[in-house]
Order: C-alpha cells, then structure tokens, then sequence
C-alpha cells in the first residue's frame, strides 16, 4: 500500500489539482487512480507475456520501469483514446505494450534496510492532545 501511495502522489503528482471546486478534485484522484490501475496491470501484462532474464550471479534483478510507464501513457494513451481512426488507435497501444515491456531497470537485490525508531529528545511528543 506505501508502495502505490508514493508511486500516486510522487511519480503521478496526485496533490496537482486542475480546479478548486470539490468535484475537479474527485475527478482528478479518480483520473489518476484510474491511470495508476492501467499502467499496474500492462505492466503485469508484460511480465507475463515476456519473461525477463535474471542473471543469478549478479548482485541486481531486471524489474519493468514504472516511471518510463507512466511517461509513456501520459503521452500515448490520451492520444489512443481521442483519435477516431482505429488504426491510429490500434498503432498507439501497440506502441504502449511494446514500451512498456522494453523498458527495464537494474533494482538491487535485497535493498530493503532496518528502520531505525527515531528518538525525540521531548516528553511531550509521545503524549494525546484532546
């Protein structure tokens, strides 16, 4: 869940509203959690059409890049659902699967880390305000 939240607010700029009315604001979230769940799943889409190669001895696996992703359907897909010609359409997804499935990245394995508790020097920060 930390996950897709920092990937929505961060990588998507969730917080960037294009009104101040309630309702722009619900359309925006609902736009890019919508978008959000179309990359997710071309994504799994490719991952399961074409199997990435891991060395095993190396220190790094190949993962498919979501920021790439996220770049190229803010370009394409807009473009795909606009167009009325279908072969237009047709041309822009494959451009997309084809993008997104090229697109890899080198993650290290085992990079999580130990969180460390933070310690405040103030008594009163551990205590309920009402």
């Amino acid at each position: 869940i930390e996950t897709s939240y920092n990937r929505l607010k961060n990588r998507m700029k969730l917080e960037n509203f294009s009104g101040y009315k309630s309702t722009l604001i619900y359309q925006d979230i609902y736009a890019d959690i919508w978008l959000y769940n179309i990359i997710s799943l071309e994504i799994l889409y490719a991952n399961d059409q074409v199997a990435i190669e891991q060395k095993q001895e190396g220190e790094y696996i190949l993962k498919r890049n979501f920021n790439k992703a996220i770049g190229i359907m803010k370009k394409l897909f807009i473009r795909a659902l606009i167009s009325m010609d279908e072969d237009t359409n047709d041309y822009a997804l494959s451009v997309i699967k084809d993008n997104i499935a090229g697109n890899l990245v080198w993650i290290k394995k085992g990079r999580a880390y130990e969180r460390k508790r933070t310690t405040t020097p103030s008594s009163m920060s551990y205590k309920s305000t009402y």
